[in-house]
């Protein structure tokens, strides 16, 4: 893809069978409703099984939700959709400019019931109301929303996980500015409490989190544990667990090259707990995630983006040279 950012193709999203590799639809290029001329889709989509509809947040703007009228025949091994677009959504800020690259949606949504919560480049988090395509209530978190939202039930009510990444406006003279991991009432948007972080942008790559957080259980309930980068140097990052009840820090490790990865927990049978950690430089981790402590280490040497998915003592993970590598736990 030509330009700089490949805008000179139109990226889009694609359906493709399991069953066959064939491709059953593809949308959202050059979409004359999208605000943006950019398009990406960076967020993972939301399927909702009972009604057969698959919601999109696209990088454009705009918010797809697609009846995919499925046709599955497990016996014949057959498989169609006849997609229809019921309901494509987008909505405009005051600091929404193409050029300030404001607009579209880069997190995957989070969905309780009726109600999704996702945020935009432009630093607005929101909850809109799938049924009727209505935004609940909105609440500007000031930095870009990479990092898909986590919803939690808990004693007290319901809330949502919200983290940030830096955006140029947020710079000051040395290109550093605050980052933050928010804590938001589900119900009204209102802040329960936020947690800053001083990140650096480098050659116009934002630091801040990027990466999903991971809601503890067992071993580590109460805390929420989310990858900083770009902090406290450029190179470096913080791995970070947060208590969930008053946002203070349970533990934080710097980590001396920073991750865009997902951190992944692992539990053992006997109820101890572990992460898996990713870092841009290929170094994959294995913590305690009771206090942070690196147990052993292992190379990949190249780049890791992608969180890592684990099965049993065995986590596979992607790598930025074309590689899909298998590590065991012992």
């Amino acid at each position: 893809q030509t330009g700089l950012y490949g805008e000179n193709v139109s990226p889009r999203a694609y359906i493709y069978s399991l069953i066959d590799g064939s491709k059953l639809y593809e949308f959202g290029a050059n979409d004359a409703m999208a605000p943006r001329v950019f398009h990406a889709f960076d967020s993972s989509p939301v399927i909702d099984a009972a009604t057969d509809t698959l919601f999109y947040p696209g990088e454009n703007g705009v918010l797809y939700t697609v009846k995919l009228n499925t046709k599955y025949d497990a016996a014949a091994g057959t498989l169609s959709i006849s997609p229809e677009h019921v309901a494509d959504y987008t909505y405009s800020t005051s600091r929404a400019t193409e050029t300030a690259f404001t607009w579209g949606m880069e997190n995957s949504a989070a969905v309780n019931g009726e109600y999704m919560y996702v945020g935009d480049n432009g630093g607005v988090f929101y909850c809109l109301d799938v049924n009727t395509m209505s935004m609940v209530w909105a609440q500007d978190v000031y930095g870009d929303v990479n990092s898909s939202p986590i919803f939690s039930e808990e004693e007290d009510g319901n809330f949502v996980y919200v983290a940030t990444t830096l955006t140029e406006a947020m710079l000051d003279a040395h290109s550093v500015g605050e980052v933050s991991v928010y804590k938001l009432n589900a119900a009204n948007g209102s802040i329960v409490w936020k947690k800053t972080f001083a990140c650096h942008n480098v050659d116009g790559v934002e630091g801040g989190i990027l990466a999903s957080g991971v809601l503890g259980k067992g071993a580590i309930k109460g805390q929420i544990i989310y990858s900083v980068s770009r902090t406290p140097k450029l190179s470096s990052g913080y791995l970070v667990s947060i208590d969930i009840k008053n946002g203070e820090t349970v533990w934080m490790k710097e980590l001396s090259n920073y991750a865009w990865s997902s951190t992944a927990v692992v539990y053992s049978q006997i109820g101890a707990a572990y992460l898996v950690q990713c870092c841009s430089n290929g170094d994959v981790l294995l913590l305690n995630a009771g206090n942070g402590e690196i147990l052993d280490t292992i190379s990949l040497h190249t780049t890791l983006e992608a969180t890592p998915a684990v099965f049993g003592n065995t986590v596979v993970v992607g790598t930025r040279d074309e590689r899909i590598v298998g590590i065991t736990i012992e």
